[in-house]
């Protein structure tokens, strides 16, 4: 068994590479550079996906961030009239905060 030494700023790193280091899928950084949010930038070489060690070891530092998980899309209904009820209770409050401090 070899063990391979540690990514060297100066390397080219493959995507099997790279989500093994992150322990971050091979689709995940798939879908990521498909849709243009990678937090690396992807180096497309005759058809093959690379990264620059330096960068690798950067987003290991925490130099550079994971996108966050986005939300699922709209809101379900019972999300909606909760949204509804907490602006409504939150605009009665200031209504009569306003109020009481006209009308001492």
């Amino acid at each position: 068994m070899t063990i391979k030494p540690a990514i060297t700023a100066d390397e080219l790193v493959t995507l099997d590479e790279l989500s093994k280091v992150t322990k971050i899928p091979k689709k995940t950084w798939s879908n990521w550079i498909a849709a243009g949010k990678s937090p690396l930038r992807p180096l497309k070489i005759v058809g093959h996906v690379r990264f620059r060690g330096a960068d690798v070891l950067g987003l290991i530092r925490g130099e550079v961030s994971i996108p966050p998980k986005r939300g699922r899309g709209r809101p379900t209904k019972a999300e909606q009239i909760a949204r509804q009820r907490s602006e409504q209770a939150a605009a009665e409050r200031i209504e009569k905060t306003v109020i009481g401090t006209l009308h001492p």
